[in-house]
């Protein structure tokens, strides 16, 4: 058909601005070969590299052949998995974050998942990062002491150190000196206890989105939430086992700016503690799922609160 209209199926005939368009949407092993077609450099500006594991001598090939300063955010995967007999092995070097830092001066995110930080100092990282996610990662105990003399600490924003369960009360006392965070996401980082709780209430006033989920969040931790973080409009508490009424009691009477709550498998919340919500009108979700609650409540909330989806599924323990 195509040769009938006299036009050639070679996708070098396309025009550079179409290819790129197509090109920005192939994962990165395709971009190595698309690059001899095109030689636009933006198409490295967003690059999510999770699918591979890279060891350090193919990283430095990937920064050293593709890497510049359009590049705006790296997502990595190291060896950090159970099933893997090398986890320990490493993919990243200081050496590394450096090159890092003078070729991609304007990265803003960097997400590393099932990374072991041990050999990198987190003085390394890129200046001007604005997100940053260590997920399923190990992070030594003390790996943040340093960050304060890291340029990055006045223009992050996000933070995001989920299910890395070595985080504790330590790290979060490290990283008290990020006053300008939005965003914390600490979930399944049990050794985070009350004490955290209240460092990160107390040192991170611009915080709007707080996930805590599997901590060791209680109602003291919640009430110091409840009184320096009035502005959160997210947060997470699933799988927080001692939460009880009175610390929703708090939550309704102070956080005002709630749009999204997630109580999954909160044991000790009853009726009692839920109708402390219906005062959230701004609530838009709120998941209450393995939560022992009557059907009553589930009306009282769902009228009151016209615009909140509400996610329930029954316990499974009743």
């Amino acid at each position: 058909m195509a040769g009938e209209f006299g036009l050639s199926k070679d996708i070098e005939h396309l025009p550079e601005n179409v290819l790129l368009e197509i090109f920005k949407y192939l994962p990165v092993k395709d971009l190595c070969t698309a690059g001899r077609v095109v030689s636009d450099n933006t198409l490295w500006r967003h690059v999510d590299l999770h699918q591979y594991k890279l060891n350090l001598h193919k990283m430095w090939k990937v920064i050293r052949c593709h890497f510049s300063n359009v590049l705006i955010s790296l997502c990595l995967r190291g060896y950090m998995d159970p099933t893997i007999i090398n986890w320990k092995k490493q993919s990243l070097s200081d050496a590394m974050l450096k090159e890092l830092q003078t070729r991609c001066p304007n990265i803003k995110q960097l997400e590393l998942i099932q990374t072991n930080v041990t050999n990198i100092s987190c003085q390394g990282l890129p200046h001007k990062l604005r997100i940053l996610k260590i997920t399923h990662s190990y992070i030594p105990q003390g790996w943040f002491e340093q960050m304060s003399q890291n340029p990055c600490k006045s223009t992050l924003l996000e933070l995001d150190l989920s299910h890395s369960r070595m985080t504790s009360v330590i790290d979060i006392n490290h990283l008290s000196c990020l006053s300008t965070l939005s965003s914390l996401k600490v979930n399944g980082c049990y050794r985070v206890n009350e004490r955290g709780i209240r460092i990160i209430a107390e040192k991170f006033p611009q915080l709007t989105v707080l996930e805590l989920s599997a901590t060791k969040c209680t109602d003291l931790a919640l009430h110091q939430i409840s009184i320096h973080l009035t502005n959160l409009k997210r947060l997470n508490l699933s799988h927080c086992h001692t939460l009880t009424d009175a610390g929703l009691g708090d939550v309704g009477a102070c956080l005002k700016q709630l749009e999204w709550l997630h109580l999954q498998d909160c044991r000790k919340i009853t009726d009692q503690g839920l109708l402390h919500l219906l005062g959230l009108v701004h609530l838009r979700y709120c998941y209450l799922t393995d939560i022992n609650v009557t059907e009553m409540t589930l009306e009282k909330l769902k009228t009151s609160l016209k615009e909140c989806d509400i996610i329930y599924r029954k316990s499974q323990t009743t």
